[in-house]
């Protein structure tokens, strides 16, 4: 029987559920990629994602071929390529894995659909996160989990009866369906294509995400975490890209922290702990996403509905510049466009600063980070920014809104992270780094910088902004109509 393997965000043949519940099934295998032509041409402000997909893509046809196997690419819709790919060949089965951001558009369900009115066998596996999401209205603990404090130790106690994760599929129906594989389309050649430069592309391949994985929890991982107060990219395992693509599976990195801890040394248990949590986020925003499908449009606090954000274009459009006046700020958004990378600290100080400083609405953010981070993955992206407005069950406090002159000082003491990224305040000594419209005319022109014109003065005066935001949050959280 011939089997046709759907990869989408599962870029890899180690322990990929779908696929290896194809070559259960099947005598002959095939995998497929279906990509938007237009898009792939024209990305917008994602091309430095589509950059690393291609390497990604790439990198998965040489592991292919390697084992005789064959990934063709197709363009279009799904839902006209694989009824027509399946008549082709002659295939009887289809398999992908679920993708949450694509049940909840219902996309999956119609491809579904054109397949079974074919007679083709649909199998659709989950394989996206650590554990399945569980259902919102029974669990088998008859818990419901609306915070992450209660989701947390049932997670923890569940990977416990994880399986080891599985290698590499058998070689035979590969190289079988290899055999007498259907044409594709040419793979595009980013090189060729009008993308961005991306000054620290990931090595692609699975092998080398597992050696990056190996490196962080075996090595830098501990260090790292006595440098979680700073924003440097030596304090993050950068993996989050590999895992958005599906090229590390997130149970093989809760495998590689379980072998850690067989064996732990001193600090171990807690550090290890600490980044199960970030793995545990990830399918706890699964679960609210599953519940709550409108996570990227509503918030789950309906008394929120009714706030009435300032959504100042001009604002908006000087946060994704980095040119707002807070240099943390600026530094942060900078890094975060030029490289879809920033870290978390990072990223929460730029989300909150967007939303209880300028206070523009927070589905805004969710819009242009999707579009610039390498690792954009909905549900984790929704769910972040639901908790950061306040308006999510696991939310932070309304009033808890992060200073970024502060928050710059904790994270960056001596401006090196702001120099790196705003080059123009690079003359300006660290006692004038996060605020520099405190530098004296005389000094300023005495480093041949105006601040107003080299580099903008703040646009808000935060302590004003701080006070009639958290008045409206206190109204909305009341019940009553907001001081808008």
């Amino acid at each position: 029987m011939r089997v046709i393997h759907w990869f989408r965000r599962d870029l890899r043949l180690q322990d990929n559920t779908a696929l290896d519940y194809a070559c259960s099934i099947g005598k002959e295998i095939i995998g497929v990629v279906i990509l938007n032509e237009e898009f792939i041409k024209n990305p917008g402000k994602s091309g430095l994602r589509m950059r690393v997909l291609l390497g990604y893509l790439n990198a998965l046809r040489e592991s292919m071929l390697v084992r005789g196997g064959a990934l063709i690419l197709r363009y279009g819709d799904p839902r006209e390529v694989l009824p027509q790919l399946t008549d082709e060949w002659n295939a009887k089965w289809v398999t992908w894995n679920a993708d949450i951001e694509h049940v909840v558009g219902q996309r999956d369900q119609r491809v579904r659909i054109a397949l079974e009115n074919k007679g083709v066998h649909v199998g659709i596996l989950q394989d996206r996160y650590v554990l399945p999401p569980l259902k919102s209205d029974k669990t088998k603990d008859k818990e419901k989990f609306e915070s992450f404090e209660t989701f947390w130790p049932s997670w923890r106690r569940r990977i416990g009866n994880l399986s080891v994760p599985k290698e590499y599929p058998p070689e035979e129906p590969l190289q079988r369906g290899a055999a007498n594989s259907p044409g594709g389309d040419e793979f595009p050649n980013p090189n060729q294509l009008n993308y961005p430069e991306l000054q620290s592309l990931p090595k692609p391949g699975e092998e080398a995400a597992i050696l990056r994985l190996k490196a962080w929890v075996f090595g830098a991982m501990q260090e790292s975490f006595s440098l979680r107060s700073h924003v440097d990219e030596h304090t993050t395992s950068r993996i989050s890209t590999d895992l958005r693509f599906g090229v590390l599976s997130p149970r093989q990195c809760v495998h590689m922290v379980k072998t850690l801890l067989q064996d732990p040394g001193e600090g171990d248990v807690e550090v290890a702990n600490e980044w199960l949590k970030g793995l545990a986020y990830r399918d706890y925003y699964v679960h609210l996403a599953q519940q709550f499908p409108e996570i990227s449009s509503k918030p789950y606090l309906k008394e929120y509905e009714e706030l009435n954000w300032d959504n100042n274009p001009i604002h908006l459009l000087a946060w994704k510049e980095g040119k707002t006046g807070f240099p943390f700020i600026d530094a942060a958004m900078r890094e975060s466009r030029l490289l879809g990378f920033s870290s978390y600290r990072a990223r929460v100080a730029a989300a909150t600063f967007l939303v209880k400083v300028l206070f523009i609405n927070w589905t805004k953010g969710i819009e242009y980070f999707s579009s610039i981070f390498l690792d954009s993955d909905m549900a984790l992206n929704a769910g972040n920014w639901q908790r950061i407005a306040s308006v999510g069950p696991d939310a932070d406090p309304y009033w808890k809104a992060v200073d970024p002159v502060i928050e710059g000082k904790e994270c960056d003491p001596d401006g090196e992270y702001i120099k790196k990224w705003i080059p123009e305040l690079a003359p300006v000594s660290a006692k004038y780094i996060h605020e520099p419209w405190l530098l004296p005319l005389r000094e300023q022109k005495g480093l041949r910088i105006n601040i107003g014109q080299d580099y903008p003065a703040p646009i808000v005066n935060f302590a004003k902004q701080r006070e009639q935001i958290m008045l409206k949050y206190r109204v909305a959280s009341l019940g009553g109509i907001n001081g808008g």
